[in-house]
């Protein structure tokens, strides 16, 4: 979610973060500068949804390389990562997204850190998510239903 620069402010989006990448990913701000990032649905994981949750075949759709290392991989993490944050103490204002990942957890990759937080870390030791929830990816058919209310609100369906 982030595109360079400073003082932008992303809400009410959703976000598909496909093989490996997260849903956000920031580098510092000098003091008094951030990015506000809110109300965002942040989707991690899609590739490991496929036939074995929905009947469908909706890796192929995704044309997914190394799908099958690929999901291993993601399913044994305990925390699935949503965030890479250069300095997890920024100024950016970060709360109220819902994060959607294979294990329904989220976490936050803070590079200044060197360490990978949980959602709850990071809220406790940086104040950031506050209202934010996590839970486990949804069937594909709600998400294709999320993807047209959204079309429909910003009067492009």
């Amino acid at each position: 979610m982030d595109y360079g620069g400073h003082d932008s402010i992303f809400e009410d989006n959703a976000v598909y973060a496909f093989g490996g990448k997260s849903c956000i990913g920031i580098a510092s701000f000098k003091p008094g500068h951030g990015d506000i990032i809110r109300n965002n649905r942040c989707l991690v994981g899609l590739e490991t949804i496929g036939n074995d949750r929905q009947g469908n075949d909706f890796l192929n759709q995704f044309k997914v390389q190394n799908t099958t290392l690929h999901v291993q991989s993601i399913l044994e993490k305990e925390l699935d990562n949503v965030a890479m944050l250069y300095g997890c103490d920024s100024n950016a204002i970060i709360g109220n997204n819902s994060y959607y990942t294979p294990n329904g957890n989220a976490s936050y990759q803070c590079g200044d850190l060197g360490q990978e937080l949980s959602l709850s870390e990071v809220r406790n030791k940086f104040g950031l998510e506050k209202g934010s929830t996590t839970n486990i990816l949804p069937l594909v058919d709600d998400i294709v239903q999320w993807a047209k209310e959204l079309l429909i609100s910003n009067n492009l369906g």
